[in-house]
């Protein structure tokens, strides 16, 4: 059975939060890039990710990480929420944390 991938922009006191749905592998990559770089073209100052419901992350869904973390501008301040203690390991050994702050929380990540 195929996992089907989805996204759902929302705001959060005023703050776009990108909710991932699913594996996030290179399947994924389109959506997520597409979905990110039209809220960097609205000049947001933030944007958080919620991984919250997230069971999959592979070579490529990092790849795809660091490629957005890449893309933002100096002033984008990119935050990743509800990781799971295993993606944090993860994230942390590829260098991801040294980029973007990772919280528990949607009200966390929004007034750090």
């Amino acid at each position: 059975m195929e996992n089907q991938f989805s996204i759902k922009t929302k705001k959060e006191s005023s703050i776009p939060v990108i909710y991932l749905y699913g594996d996030v592998t290179a399947e994924s990559d389109e959506l997520i890039t597409k979905t990110f770089r039209k809220l960097l073209k609205k000049s947001h100052t933030k944007i958080i990710l919620n991984f919250e419901d997230v069971k999959y992350i592979n070579s490529s869904g990092m790849a795809t990480m660091l490629a957005l973390i890449s893309e933002k501008n100096q002033e984008v301040d990119l935050k990743f929420v509800a990781l799971s203690s295993h993606f944090k390991k993860i994230m942390k050994l590829v260098g991801i944390t040294d980029f973007v702050d990772t919280y528990e929380t949607i009200s966390e990540a929004i007034n750090n």
